[in-house]
């Protein structure tokens, strides 16, 4: 898979999209997880770590942000590390 990397950052980029104008709620750790495993072009995540700025947001035990009623999730500076694993 050549543009592994486009197809992933492009997933998480849509998701946050998709999600712009919701105030409050959460960020699920989960979900992003598990939408990248699910890429065609990748064979597992090793590592997902998200964090956020901004004050009055807490972070789950299961990595959740969950925001505060008035608050906005939205996607800055990501950064993605790919891997090639080779099947013998």
């Amino acid at each position: 898979y050549s543009n592994t990397y486009d197809t992933i950052k492009n997933a998480v980029a849509d998701m946050f999209e998709n999600n712009r104008f919701s105030l409050g709620g959460t960020v699920s750790y989960s979900s992003i997880y598990h939408m990248i495993d699910a890429l065609e072009c990748v064979n597992y995540v090793k590592l997902l770590n998200m964090t956020a700025d901004g004050s009055g947001y807490t972070i789950s035990d299961s990595g959740d942000i969950i925001l505060p009623q008035n608050g906005i999730a939205y996607l800055a500076n990501a950064s993605y590390t790919i891997s090639e694993t080779r099947q013998e």
